[in-house]
């Protein structure tokens, strides 16, 4: 054994210290010190606010709480930041929103909620940031195939959102049957992409409630009063 300190063994004082600093909780180099839901939020309503290229990485550090260097070392760059907060837009925020009225209203009225939904936006909360989704589709999609790929499953599946409430609403009776289900939804879609577009502009509320009104339309022609 080797000497004594104050009666100790160094090598009985060296296991000591080793223990003690075991025991102590200190976050590991690899060890994320964030909540990733919380910073991939933040990043998605910055890009969303902005779009891509106009949020510098001054912007998304402010908004994450993030410095650059954990920036970087988590997300590599901006477009690999972009990619993340926009799959984790369209997975929590378009298809759960989609999801909210079919499970609220019976078919041909979660349609006609739908569109009240994204003109009230504008009506009664002057939000104009649209959809994000719809919003990449104008400035990234052309450009960037991997963008392209997230975005046009966004929009395939708003397709199959109208057309399982057309032919439920069939099914029903409260949606015309002599309807082309499938031409309906395209139309649908087509009609909410539009709604978005123009609620990023400065169309009048009376304006998007008045498409609204026509995407109810084409559930019952008999509505129709244009």
């Amino acid at each position: 054994m080797g000497p004594m300190v104050g009666g100790v063994s160094n090598e009985m004082l060296q296991l000591t210290l080793a223990t003690k600093h075991s025991d102590a909780t200190y976050p590991m180099p690899w060890q994320k010190s964030y909540d990733e839901t919380e910073v991939l939020t933040r990043a998605m309503e910055a890009f969303w606010s902005k779009g891509y290229s106009a949020t510098s990485i001054s912007d998304l550090t402010r908004a994450t709480g993030l410095n650059r260097g954990s920036l970087y070392s988590e997300f590599i760059d901006k477009r690999t930041l972009y990619l993340r907060a926009l799959r984790f837009y369209d997975r929590h925020y378009r298809r759960e929103w989609l999801a909210t009225f079919r499970q609220r209203y019976p078919p041909e009225e979660a349609v006609g909620a739908l569109f009240d939904s994204v003109a009230g936006r504008v009506a009664l909360e002057n939000r104009r940031n649209g959809c994000l989704v719809v919003n990449t589709a104008v400035e990234m999609a052309p450009f960037d195939p991997e963008v392209a790929v997230i975005v046009n499953r966004a929009f395939a599946e708003i397709e199959e959102f109208f057309l399982d409430c057309v032919q439920d609403g069939q099914a029903a009776g409260t949606v015309v049957k002599s309807l082309d289900a499938r031409k309906i939804a395209k139309q649908l879609k087509a009609m909410l992409l539009g709604v978005w577009l123009l609620s990023r502009a400065q169309s009048s509320p009376e304006d998007l409630y008045d498409l609204a009104d026509r995407a109810k339309a084409l559930l019952d022609p008999s509505r129709d009063s244009h």
